[in-house]
């Protein structure tokens, strides 16, 4: 049970628990492992993480992190209850798997609450084994991170009782929990109000009739009982939190989120470009999402049109650019002289880092995000970027010192950075030796979990007093 330093010749998450409990927790109805699990996290702090996924996109990411963080630390016993699970931590448990004999009536129940638009109405397995796991964890400390995502997601309606046996943390990852559906809202300020009216009801997660007043207001009416401690990663989703109509007034902290910086890091880039074929001085693109081909608000019609623009100022010389993430490269087919080295999904940390180093200038043309992952990966890679001086990107990139921002949603403007930091390698090295310093500074793991830690034990003491 004692600390591990990063070099540990362990991987995260079997160092500090008996070599018996290494796999994954298994059948979560059987609760003996769990307690097996309590018995050997005796002297540290334990925490119950409540997501929808263990790995799928950035909040899940983003958590894993500092899960594993705390894990080679040793501070933080952990157990993670997750919706969908896809990868094999030892200290997390899914409900998919813990419900399976029942999922024939539990797909019912999502196709009643989705042609209802009420998707997180009535969730009463998911319900029970949460309650079943906070009694036999007995958790110090509850921490939420990303609720929504299909079926199986986590009941918001559950707080209150889980809020009376622990403090609870939500980490916002999104506007989900300040808004009546959506993830993000765009241009709409409806939160403000508490929505209802909803512009676009096909926004993620999409609902098939207005409720979103009604939603936003069971929302407030939950948090107004049970009273969690917001976390935002970025200083602009922390400024909606605490203007919005559903949790205005509610404690809010603003802890970034963090990385290895040993594993994301400039090293590997002269063996990557070597594997991908890629000259020394060949002047590098890269863009990464989990889908190339994501909604609008991943900017892809914005990037088509810059990158359009920067070719034809160049006149079609060869430019290369590296793709990493699902389907949807064909949206930058047809552009002159632009060479494709299709990376496809990467799951593998270390493997997404040598792409990072590889390349020169990352383009982010988001036009709503948080604190996107993709950004300080690059940051900690070495590898400066450019984006729409949207959410929390301006908080990663220093504008002209380790990267360029532009106005939001100005493709033209976008283009034309791009087009100058191509035409001057040695801006775009010193931009990646700043973007290196910064991730440094302000996005390692360690920093992030003791700002966690410092909150866990003030909350946790804040309690017992």
């Amino acid at each position: 049970m004692n600390k591990s330093d990063a070099g540990s010749e362990f991987p995260p998450g079997e160092q500090h628990w008996p070599h018996d409990l290494t796999s994954r927790v298994g059948r979560p109805w059987d609760m003996r492992p769990v307690l097996k699990l309590r018995a050997a996290a005796k002297g540290r702090l334990r925490v119950l993480y409540i997501g929808f996924s263990d790995a799928q996109g950035g909040a899940a990411i983003a958590s894993s992190r500092l899960i594993s963080r705390f894990d080679r630390d040793g501070d933080v016993a952990s157990l993670e209850v997750v919706a969908l699970q896809t990868a094999n931590a030892p200290w997390t448990v899914s409900l998919g798997r813990a419900l399976c004999s029942w999922r024939p009536l539990r797909t019912l129940i999502a196709m009643r609450n989705v042609l209802a638009s009420d998707p997180y109405a009535w969730l009463p397995f998911e319900r029970a084994f949460l309650k079943r796991t906070i009694a036999i964890w007995q958790p110090d400390l509850i921490h939420m991170h990303n609720l929504h995502g299909g079926r199986g997601t986590i009941p918001l309606a559950i707080l209150p009782e889980m809020a009376a046996k622990a403090p609870i943390i939500w980490t916002l990852h999104d506007m989900w929990g300040m808004t009546g559906h959506c993830a993000y809202s765009l241009a709409c300020e409806g939160w403000r109000r508490g929505c209802g009216s909803c512009p676009d009801l096909s926004l993620y997660p999409q609902l098939l009739r207005d409720r979103t007043e009604q939603i936003a207001e069971n929302k407030r009416e939950i948090f107004t009982s049970a009273i969690p401690v917001l976390v935002s990663p970025s200083r602009w989703l922390g400024k909606i939190a605490s203007e919005a109509l559903v949790t205005k007034g509610l404690e809010l902290r603003v802890i970034a989120n963090g990385l290895d910086l040993a594993l994301f890091s400039p090293a590997g880039r002269d063996a990557a470009r070597r594997e991908l074929g890629i000259a020394p001085d060949t002047q590098v693109l890269m863009f990464a999402a989990q889908s190339l081909s994501d909604e609008t608000r991943k900017g892809a019609r914005e990037l088509r049109i810059a990158l359009d623009r920067v070719q034809a100022d160049r006149l079609g010389a060869p430019l290369e650019i590296i793709l990493m993430g699902g389907a949807g490269d064909d949206l930058l087919a047809g552009i002159p002289g632009l060479v494709f080295h299709r990376a496809g999904f990467i799951s593998d940390a270390t493997e997404a880092a040598r792409l990072y180093a590889a390349a020169d200038l990352f383009l982010c043309p988001s036009l709503q995000d948080n604190l996107p992952n993709t950004l300080i990966e690059a940051a900690a890679c070495g590898t400066a970027a450019v984006s729409f001086d949207i959410g929390g990107c301006g908080e990663i990139i220093e504008d002209g010192l380790s990267g360029a921002l532009v106005a939001a949603g100005d493709a033209g403007a976008l283009g034309d950075a791009i087009s100058r930091l191509v035409d001057d390698p040695d801006c775009l090295a010193a931009m990646g030796r700043a973007a290196r310093a910064r991730a440094e500074a302000l996005y390692g793991d360690r920093r992030m979990a003791d700002d966690y830690l410092a909150l866990y034990r003030e909350l946790v003491e804040r309690r017992s007093a």
